[in-house]
């Protein structure tokens, strides 16, 4: 099996000139030991998730099925993307310790976020064998990343480690 973590070589520039991005790069990402809270987080943020896309649908009333379903697949969606693209993190991955960088360790970025949100469709509905093919994909992959993740160019890491790391 690969390496569980991602060297970079970085100068002492910062990773760039946005605030919300300043500081040093970090020298190592480490998806070591993300499987089980990444599991964790998943199930809380579905649990949310899943709570809000419901009260919103119901908001609307059962005489208008398609704005339901719409409100519900836009809530769904719209939960991970906000939160992702704001702190590169949903509440599960807060409660659990988790964080998205990119490869490099930086926050991920607005384009990142939405090709993480938008391959959600595939691997984890409900319709298509549930979170099934996410979970396969994060234990199997060398470093335990959703193919969403892959496509982006993403990591879920631990937060503490990202701080050690600076």
């Amino acid at each position: 099996m690969a390496s569980e973590s991602i060297e970079e070589i970085h100068d002492d520039e910062p990773c760039s000139t946005e605030p919300r991005y300043a500081g040093p790069c970090y020298t190592t990402v480490n998806t070591t030991h993300t499987v089980v809270p990444r599991y964790i987080a998943a199930s809380i943020d579905n649990l949310l998730v899943m709570i809000l896309s419901i009260a919103a649908a119901k908001a609307v009333g059962s005489e208008k099925p398609i704005l339901q379903a719409s409100l519900l697949v836009g809530v769904y969606l719209g939960y991970f993307f906000l939160f992702e693209v704001l702190f590169c993190r949903t509440p599960g991955k807060f409660f659990t310790g988790l964080v998205v960088v990119d490869t490099d360790g930086n926050f991920c970025s607005w384009k990142q976020t939405i090709t993480r949100t938008l391959f959600r469709l595939l691997e984890v509905n409900p319709l298509l064998f549930g979170g099934i093919p996410a979970a396969l994909s994060v234990v199997f992959s060398p470093y335990h990343q959703r193919l969403g993740d892959r496509l982006a160019k993403t990591l879920v890491v631990e937060s503490r480690v990202l701080r050690r790391g600076r």
